[in-house]
C-alpha cells in the first residue's frame, strides 16, 4: 500500500475521531449519551468530553492511518487501567443507564493495551490493513510494557470475531451488556485477549 502514512490524532482530527468512535461503538455512544444534553448530539458531546483531556479520552491515544491523503483506519487504544466511567460521565448521565454498560466501560485485563476502538475504511478493507493496525498495537503495547492487547466484541459480530482470532485473539471471558442496548445485541459481548510474545508471538494463556 503506497503513500501510507501513521500519525497520532490531533484535535483538528476532533469530528473524524468522535463520529469514527461513535459509529463502531454499534450503539454504546447513542445508547450512553444521546439526549443527556438537550440540543447536544452524541457526537459533540463525545467532542466535549474529548476536549476536556482526561483519560483515557485523549487524542493522544488516538492514531491514525491515512493512505494517500484519505482516512483510512483508526486505532484508539489506552492502559486498560484507564477503563472506568470517567467522572465527567459520572457527573451527568443517568444512572441507570451507566448501570446497564456498567460491565463494558469497566472491562480490563491486567498489564494490557486495551483497544476501545478499530475501524478501517470500506474502501481499504481486504487490503490487509486490518492487519497492519493491531500489528501497530502490538508494537505499541510492548514498546510500553504491555504483556497483551484485550477489547470487547459483541458476540453477534461474526465478522469481527472471526478477524480477531485469525490475529491470534481468544475469547476470555463473557461482558454482559443492558437497557436498550440488549435488545440489539442481545448476546451480549466478549473479552478477547492477544498475548503478545517475543517478537509479536502468541504464547497460550
Amino acid at each position: 500500500m503506497q503513500n501510507l502514512k501513521v500519525r497520532w490524532a490531533t484535535e483538528d482530527d476532533a469530528d473524524f475521531v468522535v463520529e469514527t468512535i461513535r459509529e463502531v461503538s454499534e450503539g454504546v455512544i447513542d445508547f450512553l449519551l444521546e439526549g443527556a444534553v438537550p440540543l447536544m448530539s452524541a457526537s459533540s458531546l463525545l467532542k466535549v468530553v474529548f476536549g476536556k483531556g482526561n483519560e483515557p479520552y485523549t487524542y493522544n491515544h488516538v492514531l491514525l492511518v491515512e493512505v494517500e491523503g484519505k482516512p483510512a483506519g483508526l486505532i484508539f487504544a489506552y492502559d486498560s487501567k484507564f477503563q472506568r466511567v470517567p467522572a465527567v460521565m459520572e457527573g451527568f448521565l443517568a444512572r441507570e443507564k451507566v448501570d446497564a454498560v456498567r460491565h463494558l466501560l469497566e472491562a480490563k485485563r491486567p498489564d494490557s493495551l486495551w483497544i476501545n476502538t478499530l475501524w478501517v475504511s470500506p474502501e481499504f478493507r481486504g487490503q490487509g490493513l486490518s492487519s497492519l493496525i493491531v500489528s501497530l498495537a502490538g508494537d505499541l503495547a510492548k514498546d510500553t510494557g504491555f504483556s497483551s492487547l484485550a477489547l470487547h466484541c459483541w458476540k453477534d459480530n461474526a465478522r469481527a470475531r472471526a478477524f480477531y482470532a485469525k490475529q491470534g485473539f481468544v475469547v476470555d471471558g463473557d461482558i454482559p451488556t443492558g437497557g436498550e442496548l440488549l435488545a440489539r445485541h442481545p448476546e451480549g459481548g466478549e473479552c478477547w485477549v492477544k498475548r503478545l510474545g517475543c517478537g509479536g508471538s502468541v504464547r497460550g494463556n
